[in-house]
């Protein structure tokens, strides 16, 4: 291993051979700090050699203020992403108690001296950065307001402690900037007071947030930008469709006296006249057969402009990040299609919490920090703190829990990094014995240990011959008996029932139920069909829901199972514990098949139903019924699985050479044994080599 170190003059590669010359190596390199900022050699927009030269906004967001207060689509808009990106609030979190307790004690001071909540300032930014794409605060440096201290800035600039934040409106903020861009001033211009009243701002007291800033520019783009013309199109059309609903609202009457033979008379069109202005508002005519009377309207040839105005609306909310269902418009979308067509809202929303966060952790929390005392670099970044804004959509914040808790399972992360990554805060001291580990698991051992010790005696081996070596049954002590009654529902077997099988059912069934509720919703919408896509979109969407949950479960039930099989000194090297992760990815591609299987069995007898024209809601939840039952069975067939091939993974570390798979009572096999090899797979152990919902144990010769 290598790294460059810095001799004061030149920079030169050096091998890293244990862990202390790597510190060495990062304190020389800590040495040397930049001392001076580095301006742009390029040139900027706007920018500008004279001082006090100040340019407002790169677009026009007068526009845009305009649009947001008279146009319902881009309101919705606007209010929909707001809402979302702070939908399930936000947290301070870091490795530190200390320093996370001191960033909220902070940000309570400043609460309570500008009279803005926190909550509300950060709604504020939100709501400018989303309608502008620019958020600006500025800050208010006093020491008596503070509870923070002086603090010198790695260009030697003293700064007082900041005491509040304060968002302005990004409509009123324009910037001074050198030719190279550099940020000189910021200067409010608010229309009503004389322009020596406008404040201006030094760049260190300004915070400016900007999303889809374009390289060059002052401010960033706003999304809004691209559609205004489209908005404008929209309701120009709007307005034309309206006037010609005015105009054949009333119906226009041509009546018609006499024909080519039989002219009228001068005098009878008088009288005809004379009768239709003085006849009341609901009143009628009798005429004689030589009248006609005749409504004239658009008769047809007016202009369709309906799919013309569904092609602009279709593009406005393209632009402004609106879907049919977002607008409320989504009565013939199943619940797959809905999710679908919002996805683009979620990315949306995504993306501006991730600016949000980058703002705040670089120019907000680290200034904090530096206040109070608690420094950190990228050697050390134990005093950290950063923002955590969890996921809108909750299955996605599921699966982002259960990949952490995977490979926290897996040695790929620690604790901290676990909690953290989940936005929790890392366990304080006397934390983790208020856990499930040391509240249930561990009392559990330990009163199983004492069944061991107070109960029969291990089995006695039968003798050896050609067919192999019989293990006499177990005699099952009153004690044992004892501790089946103490564990909770255990579907069958304690050890079932302490893998979470209940649990796990539960949660698998109601991603069936939901399956047969999407099936049965589309039954009630003729306009909708049941075609191959959406099946297979409902089916794939039961199979990776069930998966996200059965991930970290079966991950445990193959831990525990190594556990079992434990005895002391037992050391795993790096080739047996990638083997052993290599096993869990196996088994879950088994799970994934077993479920794949069973959701086409089901789907295809719904298609063939479907196809004889014989479906309704009645037919697919018979059908569901049917092999409701598999769920229980493909569960229990998983976790018996990963718990005995962890078992005999454990057994192999040990050095055994030969695994045992006793007789089964449910299937009646005799007992057998096989080489214990690198070639083991989850087909060769119970209850992949037995028959589903097997509960029997793999050991050694001799028992464990």
């Amino acid at each position: 291993m290598s790294t460059f170190q810095f001799d004061g003059e030149h920079l030169e590669q050096v091998e890293i051979t244990d862990a202390h010359a790597l510190k060495e190596v990062s304190k020389t390199i800590k040495k040397k700090r930049p001392v001076v900022r580095a301006n742009s050699p390029g040139l900027a927009y706007n920018g500008t050699k004279y001082r006090n030269s100040f340019k407002g906004p790169d677009y026009n967001l007068n526009d845009v203020a305009n649009a947001v207060d008279r146009e319902p689509l881009f309101r919705r808009s606007v209010a929909k992403l707001r809402t979302l990106i702070l939908k399930n609030n936000f947290e301070w979190v870091g490795q530190n108690p200390n320093a996370v307790g001191y960033i909220k004690q902070r940000f309570k001071q400043m609460a309570m001296v500008s009279g803005i909540p926190t909550e509300q300032l950060i709604k504020d930014i939100v709501e400018q950065l989303v309608t502008y794409s620019n958020a600006y605060l500025v800050k208010v440096r006093k020491k008596e307001a503070s509870g923070g201290m002086f603090r010198t800035t790695f260009d030697g600039k003293q700064l007082d402690p900041v005491a509040a934040y304060y968002p302005m409106c990004a409509t009123t903020i324009e910037i001074d900037k050198d030719e190279h861009g550099k940020v000189m001033k910021y200067m409010q211009v608010v229309p009503g007071y004389p322009k020596s009243k406008w404040p201006k701002f030094n760049p260190e007291d300004v915070i400016h947030f900007h999303k889809d800033r374009k390289v060059g520019l002052s401010t960033g783009t706003p999304y809004v930008i691209s559609v205004l013309d489209d908005i404008r199109a929209l309701r120009g059309m709007e307005e034309h469709v309206e006037r010609l609903v005015y105009q054949h609202a009333v119906p226009l009457y041509q009546y018609i006296v006499g024909d080519e033979a039989d002219r009228a008379d001068p005098e009878e069109l008088e009288e005809l006249q004379y009768a239709i202005d003085n006849m009341p508002f609901n009143g009628a005519l009798v005429t004689p057969e030589r009248h006609k009377i005749v409504v004239v309207g658009a008769e047809g040839e007016a202009l369709d402009a309906e799919k013309y105005l569904d092609y602009f609306m279709r593009r406005v909310r393209g632009g402004l990040h609106l879907s049919s269902v977002d607008w409320g418009e989504g009565d013939s979308s199943s619940r797959g299609t809905s999710l679908t067509m919002s996805q683009d809202t979620r990315d949306t929303v995504e993306e501006f919490q991730d600016v949000i966060k980058m703002f705040v952790n670089e120019f907000i929390l680290e200034e904090l920090l530096a206040e109070g005392g608690f420094a950190y670099d990228e050697y050390n970044s134990t005093n950290k703190v950063t923002m955590f804004i969890p996921a809108i959509d909750i299955d996605e914040k599921i699966k982002g829990e259960n990949h952490h808790l995977l490979m926290y399972q897996s040695d790929g992360i620690t604790h901290e990094e676990f909690r953290l990554a989940v936005g929790r805060e890392p366990f304080a001291e006397g934390q983790k014995k208020d856990t499930f580990l040391h509240n249930v698991t561990m009392p559990t051992l330990a009163f199983k240990g004492s069944l061991t010790q107070n109960g029969s005696t291990q089995n006695k081996d039968m003798p050896s011959n050609q067919h192999g070596t019989q293990l006499s049954s177990p005699r099952i002590s009153q004690d044992e008996h004892q501790l089946e009654d103490q564990l909770e529902d255990t579907f069958g077997t304690p050890i079932l029932g302490a893998l979470g099988m209940k649990h796990s059912a539960n949660i698998l069934n109601t991603h069936w139920q939901t399956m047969r509720s999407d099936f049965v919703t589309i039954m009630g919408k003729p306009d909708e069909k049941l075609d191959s896509l959406f099946i297979d979109g409902v089916q794939n969407k039961f199979v990776d829901d069930s998966i996200g949950v059965l991930t970290p479960i079966l991950t445990n039930a193959y831990i525990q199972g190594v556990q079992s099989a434990t005895v002391e000194d037992t050391a795993i090297n790096h080739d047996q514990a990638a083997q052993m992760h290599g096993d869990v990815q196996t088994s879950l591609l088994m799970t994934r098949s077993a479920l794949q299987k069973l959701a086409r069995t089901v789907t295809k007898k719904i298609n063939k139903k479907n196809l004889e024209d014989s479906l309704d809601a009645e037919t697919v939840s018979a059908i569901m019924d049917t092999y409701n039952h598999r769920i229980d069975m493909n569960v229990s067939t998983a976790l018996m699985r990963d718990y005995n091939f962890g078992r005999a993974r454990m057994f192999q570390a040990q050095g055994h050479q030969e695994l045992v798979v006793p007789a089964c009572p449910s299937c009646i096999k005799p007992m057998r044994t096989f080489p214990l090899t690198d070639n083991i797979s989850p087909l060769d152990i119970p209850p992949g080599s037995s028959h589903p919902n097997c509960n029997c144990l793999v050991t050694i010769p001799g028992g464990q």
